[in-house]
């Protein structure tokens, strides 16, 4: 097992405050990156289901 006492530690080059506030908005805006992407799928599946009952029924 490595001695972390060995270790050299870096002192923090960011502001938390901003980092924190950063994450929220990314968060933020991975939900709607998330819901975006969900409902794309449904229209998708809607539309390849609406086109094979159309070519089922010639």
């Amino acid at each position: 097992m490595e001695d972390i006492r060995d270790l050299i530690i870096n002192e923090r080059t960011f502001a938390i405050e901003n980092t924190l506030a950063e994450n929220s908005m990314l968060k933020k805006d991975n939900k709607i990156l998330v819901g975006t992407t969900l409902v794309l799928g449904v229209v998708a599946i809607g539309l390849w289901l609406y086109l094979l009952d159309q070519e089922n029924q010639k």
